[in-house]
């Protein structure tokens, strides 16, 4: 989880499940590019969503926008490496890259 990246205590970030709409009120309305995000899914499987379905996508877009903009506000300086780094090909036997 990347919640220590953002300053916060991985027990204290709760997702709403997927498949349940939130409660009115606990998020902000959608914003536009959320909205057209949603939009987007609309055209595509509108016939097979439901307006409450549409409803749980679009919330659900906008909270990972605002998590997108809680990880940009991490400062990285320009030597802070990857997690782990990733080599093309495979180190020869009895090598110890």
């Amino acid at each position: 989880m990347l919640a220590p990246l953002i300053g916060a205590r991985p027990e204290s970030i709760r997702l709403a499940k997927w498949e349940t709409a939130l409660p009115l009120g606990a998020v902000e309305d959608p914003g536009a590019l959320a909205k057209a995000l949603t939009e987007v899914i609309r055209a595509q499987y509108g016939s097979r969503l439901s307006p409450k379905d549409l409803s749980t996508v679009a919330q659900q877009i906008q909270k990972g926008l605002e998590r997108v903009d809680q990880l940009k506000k991490v400062k990285l300086a320009n030597g802070d490496e990857p997690d782990f780094v990733f080599a093309p090909t495979r180190p020869r036997p009895g090598s110890h890259d």
